[in-house]
């Protein structure tokens, strides 16, 4: 883990709740880009790029129906 990240991390701790769990939202979605990269589309990207800055996000159980289908392929 690089320097930068540490000191933000440590930084995050004051942070309000609501700022930490958009911190954490937008954490995810970057961890399930590198998990899933090769199987989107760009369009399913966009789709997804859209939803997130309206802040239409899937519940934690239409993450997993998701993650299943593809775990299916």
């Amino acid at each position: 883990m690089t320097e930068i990240i540490k000191e933000l991390l440590r930084r995050v701790e004051t942070w309000p709740k609501e700022a930490q769990e958009e911190l954490a939202a937008s954490v995810r979605t970057i961890e399930s880009r590198l998990a899933i990269d090769d199987e989107l589309t760009a369009d399913d990207w966009e789709v997804i790029n859209r939803r997130v800055k309206r802040r239409q996000l899937a519940s934690d159980d239409e993450v997993r129906a998701l993650f299943d289908q593809y775990r299916n392929v």
